[in-house]
């Protein structure tokens, strides 16, 4: 199993300095949390599962996926979610949702309530759930909030790092951390 001097980046990358500074910020010193990634697949989360590939011991990485089952092909990019997680030498989960359409939240929102149960589901005591977001995600959550009249709670957007389940939620930022 390569150690964590294996995959430390041979030339600067700023983003992976930047996430590595995130996680120290967060980690007490005696502190070495497993760390599981909400892996959607996309560009955000890859790119936020190969930095920490990079910068922590695979052996403390997890990539998560929930499939919702709302698109015919969703068995595919599970599979595929499973790849990348096995190229990079981590650990995946993979979880299989309902979503109740029913809720009369919108499917959306179904969506993520079912996804953020899964996921809090997944967490043991002291585990970290990174989640990858950028800019953009940020401002469409307030807006979000605002037109839906939340209070100044709400008007934070997407938290930084706070309890969840048996563990922590911490937000990663992708390309713009």
């Amino acid at each position: 199993m390569p150690n964590s001097a294996d995959h430390a980046p041979s030339e600067p990358d700023s983003f992976a300095a930047r996430v590595r500074a995130v996680l120290d910020g967060w980690a007490s010193p005696h502190e070495a949390p497993r760390v599981t990634v909400a892996f959607s697949g996309g560009l955000d989360s890859t790119v936020l599962l190969a930095t920490l590939a990079r910068v922590l011991p695979p052996a403390r990485i997890r990539a998560a996926h929930v499939d919702h089952g709302l698109n015919p092909r969703s068995g595919e990019w599970s599979e595929h979610c499973a790849r990348v997680a096995k190229a990079l030498g981590v650990d995946f989960a993979g979880v299989r949702v309902a979503v109740n359409r029913a809720s009369g939240e919108g499917l959306e929102a179904a969506a993520r309530e079912a996804r953020y149960g899964a996921l809090r589901d997944l967490l043991v005591p002291g585990e970290w759930l990174l989640t990858a977001h950028h800019a953009d995600d940020q401002l469409e959550t307030v807006l979000l909030r605002m037109l839906r009249g939340t209070g100044i709670r709400g008007l934070r957007g997407i938290i930084g790092f706070g309890p969840f389940g048996a563990g922590w939620l911490g937000l990663q930022v992708g390309c713009d951390l």
